[in-house]
C-alpha cells in the first residue's frame, strides 16, 4: 500500500474511532458535539493534506515523464539520423559499384 493510501485510512480510521468513542462516552451533549465537531475538522485537515501529498506526487511524476519523454525524443532523433547517414552511404556505395 502506498503511502497516501495509508495515511487516507488510517486518517479515516482515527477518526471514526474517535466519533463512536465520543458517542459511548459518558458526558454532556454539548461537549460531546464539540468533540465530533472538532474530530470533523481534523479529517478536513487530514483530507488536505493527503490531496496536497497527491497533488505533489502527480507533479512530480508528470515532471520525470516529461523528462523521459525529451532525453527519448532526442535518443530518437539521433538514431533516426545515424540510419539516414549510413543508409545514404550504404546508396552512395552501390551507386559508385553500379
Amino acid at each position: 500500500m502506498c503511502a497516501g493510501k495509508y495515511w487516507i485510512a488510517f486518517g479515516v480510521g482515527v477518526t471514526a474511532g474517535a466519533i463512536i468513542a465520543l458517542l459511548y462516552a459518558p458526558q454532556a451533549g454539548e461537549a460531546t458535539r464539540g468533540q465530533i465537531k472538532k474530530a470533523v475538522d481534523d479529517t478536513g485537515h487530514c483530507i488536505e493534506d493527503a490531496s496536497t501529498y497527491i497533488k505533489d506526487s502527480a507533479e512530480k511524476f508528470t515532471s520525470k515523464a516529461e523528462d523521459v519523454l525529451r532525453s527519448t525524443r532526442g535518443s530518437v532523433n539521433d538514431l533516426v539520423d545515424s540510419v539516414v547517414q549510413q543508409a545514404s552511404g550504404v546508396v552512395q556505395t552501390a551507386s559508385k559499384l553500379v
